[in-house]
C-alpha cells in the first residue's frame, strides 16, 4: 500500500496475557503491554490485524464495481459509496 500504511500481513501474538500485532517482519504495529483489560481484547487484537486484507478486498470490490459501471454505463448499489468512505477513512482522506 503507498498511502504510508505498515504492510501486511498483520498477526496477532499473545504475551504475558496480553496482545500485540506484528506484520510478517515481526515490526510491532500495536505492542504488547498490560492485563488483557477487557473480555474482547483478542477478537479486537484480530479484526485490527485484519485491516489491511480488509482494505485490500474493499479496493479490489470498488474497482471492479467502478470497471463494470464505466462498461455497462450501469451504476452498481448505493452501499458502494458506504465502501469508498470507509477506504477515504482508513486512508485519512475523509
Amino acid at each position: 500500500m503507498s498511502e504510508g500504511f505498515t504492510p501486511g500481513p498483520w498477526a496477532v501474538e499473545r504475551a504475558d496475557d496480553a496482545y500485540c500485532i506484528a506484520n510478517v517482519g515481526n515490526l510491532v504495529i500495536m505492542p504488547c503491554g498490560g492485563k488483557v483489560k477487557h473480555d474482547n481484547a483478542e477478537a479486537d487484537a484480530r479484526l485490527i490485524a485484519s485491516a489491511p486484507d480488509l482494505l485490500e478486498a474493499l479496493e479490489m470490490i470498488v474497482a471492479e464495481a467502478d470497471s463494470y459501471t464505466a462498461r455497462t454505463g450501469k451504476p452498481v448499489y448505493n452501499w458502494l459509496d458506504q465502501a469508498r468512505a470507509a477506504l477515504a477513512k482508513a486512508r485519512g482522506t475523509a
